[in-house]
């Protein structure tokens, strides 16, 4: 294989398994440069090849589809009333912004564009080795025996099963993902014996978990590992085996069937679910709330992960009765296709589903074309798999960046010229389809790309990294003069974000050591830069009343009125402000 073919797994797996705990964000922003970076040379190392106009001209809906999705990400980027930091990183603590998509992208591209099955095998060996170690860290994690959080005390994931990936909601799906993988690699005829007993023991390591991980990753284990075998069963040689499958297709889709009847109270399944149907209906209200943030932004949407700035105006009464509070609030509409056409626009979200709709379509196609279906039977499980959290969750970056790449592969193998057996140790030839590229050619085009990568993410780095030094800071001073001074560098530095749920966790932490002054300061300040960000005006508005100063809590709480007008507590707090006003 050449390095081409397995930068973008290397890419998937360094932005899956490193984690920076010694930064304010420890999950994303870092795994975000790495994720930039990794798919700027991987495309780099692709377009420049030869072969890669004939590619284009070879499948113009694929790269039609792709430059609509860019044409209309960075247009509704453009037009957004936010500012460009968070346009291109995203919302603090999720990165769903430009720089994300277009990553993915050219992960996706580049990995399409190889044909050979070896690149699928490649895929499918990383995923299991990564769902060995995962299976082995998980039951640290449950034991307490993390040694993450031992190296570094402040690192807490509050979760018992969470892995790298920040909860334990993204834990279990990336654990779905890599149990299917595992089941593809270990009935692969052709994997070695040794690889196959290493699938072997991963598989029942991540098999013990299945009691202990989250409801989404036990679908898509039943899911995908159901996928896997049925396509084993089809595929045999043996008529029995055939038969069988035959059933087992039949079996899977009555189960699946019984599990949707289900999660909506009807079947053996109800009672099973009834804790699911709790969360699925919080998300169902998650759901038209971006649908009507929809009609009202048709074209453009309310601004690229942006969903959290705007879901108060637009959820409905019934999604407060089922939280029981008004307090709470969501910063991602929990489907990754209504969260682009709420935030980017109906057109992005149509060309979005369009060609997740033709990557499906080419996979199934992959199918047919090769000799070796289980390989490709097991990418179509895993991106089907990731599509159907897709309908439920969000898009987080650890996770996801494993759909675009095994989309590619399935891709790749979608196309008539599929190698099936690859000689060891082989050279690519060269021809007129087919061009050795030189490395230091390679290294003209990776280096710029990598530089302006690395320069559009880096001072978000750098400002992260200041503000966790001053909290810090601030937590351990041993007099009131030096918490004074720390609470007021730590403030400054806080301003210098572009993220204003980062501004509002340093406000709060202000607030907590006493700093109010300095608290107060961060909140207005950013009610002024980002005056559509509800917490920073509550902020502003709790510190004036509870130092009886009614008077100028009053704008700042009819500004919170304004941007949430269904929360009776608001509006509570307001009334009670103005009486005190008149009295």
């Amino acid at each position: 294989m050449t390095i081409s073919e397995r930068t973008p797994v290397i890419t998937g797996v360094l932005v899956t398994v490193i984690v920076f705990p010694w930064l304010m964000d420890p999950i994303n922003i870092p795994k975000l440069l790495i994720l930039a970076l990794g798919a700027g040379a991987a495309l780099s190392l692709v377009v420049i090849d030869k072969r890669f106009k004939l590619e284009l001209k070879r499948n113009k809906l694929l790269y039609l589809l792709i430059t609509l999705f860019i044409f209309f990400l960075i247009f509704s980027s453009l037009v957004a009333s936010q500012s460009f930091s968070t346009s291109l990183i995203g919302m603090w603590g999720r990165n769903n912004g430009l720089l994300c998509y277009l990553a993915f992208l050219g992960l996706f591209i580049a990995t399409s564009f190889s044909k050979k099955i070896t690149t699928a095998k490649y895929i499918l060996s990383s995923l299991t080795l990564l769902g060995l170690i995962f299976g082995i860290y998980a039951w640290l994690q449950y034991f307490k025996l993390d040694f993450m959080q031992k190296l570094f005390p402040w690192y807490n994931v509050k979760s018992v099963i969470a892995l790298t990936l920040g909860n334990s909601n993204f834990a279990s799906v990336f654990l779905g993902l890599t149990f299917t993988a595992s089941i593809g690699y270990f009935l692969n005829s052709t994997t070695p014996k040794l690889f196959r007993f290493g699938a072997l023991i991963s598989i029942g390591i991540q098999w013990l978990l299945v009691p202990y991980i989250d409801t989404q990753g036990k679908l898509i284990y039943a899911l995908g590992g159901s996928i896997v075998f049925g396509v084993w069963l089809s595929t045999s040689n043996r008529k029995k085996l055939k038969i069988i499958g035959y059933f087992w297709w039949l079996g899977a889709a009555l189960t699946g069937i019984l599990g949707v009847t289900g999660l909506w109270g009807i079947g053996p399944f109800a009672q099973m679910l009834a804790n699911n149907v709790i969360n699925l209906k919080d998300r169902y209200y998650h759901w038209l709330a971006a649908i009507n943030m929809i009609r009202d932004n048709v074209i453009f949407g309310v601004g690229i992960d942006s969903f959290g700035d705007f879901h108060r105006r637009y959820r409905i009464i019934e999604s407060i009765e089922a939280r029981g509070t008004p307090l709470t609030g969501t910063d991602n509409a929990h489907n990754v296709f209504l969260q682009l056409g709420s935030t980017a626009g109906l057109p992005l979200m149509i060309v979005y589903i369009s060609l997740v709709v033709f990557i499906t379509w080419r996979g199934t196609k992959a199918l047919a074309l090769q000799q070796n279906k289980l390989v490709g039977g097991s990418l179509l499980a895993i991106w089907a798999g990731y599509q159907v959290q897709a309908l439920i969750s969000v898009d987080q970056i650890g996770v996801a960046v494993w759909s675009w790449i095994v989309g590619g592969a399935l891709f790749g193998l979608s196309k008539p010229e599929v190698n099936e057996v690859e000689p060891p140790n082989s050279e690519p030839k060269t021809s007129k389809n087919f061009i050795k590229v030189k490395s230091s050619s390679r290294f003209r085009v990776v280096v710029p790309v990598t530089l302006i990568l690395l320069l559009s993410v880096l001072p978000t780095l750098i400002n992260e990294n200041r503000v966790f030094q001053k909290w810090q800071a601030l937590g351990t001073s041993k007099s009131q003069s030096e918490a004074i001074a720390n609470s007021q560098l730590l403030s400054n530095e806080a301003i210098k974000s572009k993220q204003p749920k980062l501004r509002i966790t340093i406000a709060d932490n202000l607030g907590k050591a006493g700093a109010i002054n300095e608290a107060l300061k961060l909140a207005e300040q950013t009610t002024i830069d980002f005056p559509n960000f509800m917490p920073a005006w509550d902020i502003v508005a709790s510190i004036y009343e509870s130092n009886n100063k009614k008077d100028l809590a009053i704008p700042a709480r009819l500004k919170t009125v304004e941007l949430d007008p269904l929360n009776e507590i608001f509006r509570s707090k307001l009334a009670e402000d103005q009486s005190s006003i008149k009295n």
